[in-house]
């Protein structure tokens, strides 16, 4: 069962990112934390997406996002993800976790990606 949700999940990221510059994607299954999936983008920045019962989250169907760097490290940008006091923005629906993926992606190159 936990395989097909998996599979499922990395189906529908691999939907939603098909256009965007994707350099890597790990998706985290974890006992007692929520899972997550970190997907990586060219420009060197990448995004966290949570979603379970520790996440910030109302409901299975949202999720909490996180702006991140190539060494997974939140990045505390407001102008990004909402709530730069924590770094994280929660809940989100797939409307604007999708929108955020694509905001990321078009951001200008990291220069900390080369580090």
């Amino acid at each position: 069962m936990i395989d097909s949700v998996v599979s499922d999940t990395e189906d529908w990221f691999s939907e939603q990112l098909h256009d965007l510059p994707v350099i890597d994607t790990e998706f985290n299954q974890r006992d007692h934390a929520p899972d997550q999936v970190r997907v990586w983008f060219a420009n060197g920045y990448g995004i966290s997406i949570i979603q379970g019962e520790m996440a910030y989250n109302t409901d299975d169907s949202n999720y909490e996002i996180a702006m991140i760097d190539r060494s997974g490290s939140i990045i505390y940008d407001g102008d990004v993800v909402s709530r730069e006091d924590i770094g994280v923005e929660g809940p989100v629906s797939v409307e604007r976790l999708v929108e955020t993926m694509r905001e990321i992606a078009s951001l200008p190159t990291d220069w900390r990606a080369n580090l």
